[in-house]
């Protein structure tokens, strides 16, 4: 009797697993779907689950979880109102202690939307420009690691980068007020060429994207380099 229900047990864990394995498939495959609509709408080519081109770069966000075992997908790449861009889901997993483990933690996975544009021409210093939490102004207190940035904006925002002066010289007073001035208060990498833009831990539904890209096209934008073709300048 006992060894029938260890039996049962063991196929009805494996059905489970299947039938989780066949929902999980035609979830990716729905998604898949609904971005390839997007792009094609938008005018932008679908590539799927490849590296972005600036994948290893020294970006903040790539560089802080290049241990975890980082992935890309949805990538597609176009040019929004003139401005090339890239937009991908990007994937890391991270270890949550979980002491009714066996092994004392469980992977926790966490997706977000990324839109990267392009600046040909230029050659940002590093930095990263995140949302000001309670763990950022203790940080700030005790290691006096962020750059600073005018009283309005400090209060939203934490800047940080490698070349403080050159960082500083860049996010010069008009930059400083547009972005304090914002309703959509994303977070920012910037490096070389590229502009990353995207919002902790949030992954965008296929019907909000289009409107999410605008909004950081926008952004985008306004922290273009001054030297970038056809761009305000600052």
């Amino acid at each position: 009797m006992a060894t029938f229900i260890t039996v049962l047990l063991i196929a009805l864990i494996a059905g489970l697993l299947i039938l989780w394995a066949r929902h999980a498939k035609r979830q990716e495959a729905r998604a898949r779907e609904q971005m390839q609509a997007l792009a094609a709408a938008m005018g932008w080519q679908y590539l799927g689950a490849v590296a972005p081109p600036m994948a290893g770069g020294n970006y903040s966000l790539l560089r802080r979880h290049a241990g975890n075992q980082p992935g890309f997908s949805h990538l597609m790449q176009g040019e929004w109102e003139g401005l090339p861009g890239v937009l991908f889901v990007y994937t890391y997993q991270t270890e949550i202690p979980d002491p009714e483990s066996a092994s004392g933690s469980v992977t926790k996975y966490t997706s977000q939307t990324v839109a990267g544009f392009q600046f040909p021409q230029a050659d940002l210093p590093p930095f990263h420009l995140a949302a000001q939490n309670t763990l950022h102004r203790l940080s700030e207190r005790l290691h006096k690691t962020d750059i600073e940035l005018s009283p309005e904006l400090s209060q939203l925002y934490q800047l940080q980068g490698e070349d403080a002066g050159a960082v500083r010289a860049f996010f010069t007073p008009a930059r400083q007020q547009w972005i304090a001035q914002s309703q959509f208060r994303p977070q920012v990498d910037g490096a070389g060429q590229w502009l990353l833009i995207y919002q902790a831990g949030k992954k965008i539904p296929a019907g909000q994207l289009r409107d999410w890209v605008r909004q950081a096209a926008d952004w985008a934008r306004q922290l273009a380099p001054a030297q970038a073709a056809g761009q305000t300048q600052h």
